[in-house]
């Protein structure tokens, strides 16, 4: 591959961009308090979306400064190994997603 060729599996600059949108909307006292609440009421090895985990922690009072955070979470806490994909995808229960579908994650 020359220099001016495009890196078709590297990171790209909406790769960059998304990041740096999830850096600005996930702050660590809300993610680190989020997480610690995860562990404490999300047994291991439960089968969760990201839609129950939202459930689980706004019943808990646990929420960010901003609703956009919570998709910043969930990708944080699969990259901290906390949650483990499953490739399974199930529709969602909140009537306001019109039955979107959204993964399954493992507790680990």
């Amino acid at each position: 591959m020359s220099d001016d060729e495009p890196d078709l599996f590297g990171p790209t600059l909406g790769d960059k961009l998304r990041d740096e949108g999830m850096d600005r909307v996930l702050h660590d006292d809300f993610a680190a308090e989020a997480f610690a609440t995860i562990r404490a009421f999300i047994p291991v090895g439960e089968a969760v979306t990201g839609e129950r985990v939202r459930k689980i922690l706004t019943e808990l009072d646990v929420v960010p400064h901003d609703a956009h955070a919570w998709g910043a979470l969930i990708n944080q806490a699969i990259k901290g190994g906390l949650l483990e994909p499953t490739g399974v995808r199930v529709k969602m229960d909140d009537p306001r997603s019109h039955s979107r579908k959204t993964d399954v994650y493992i507790r680990r």
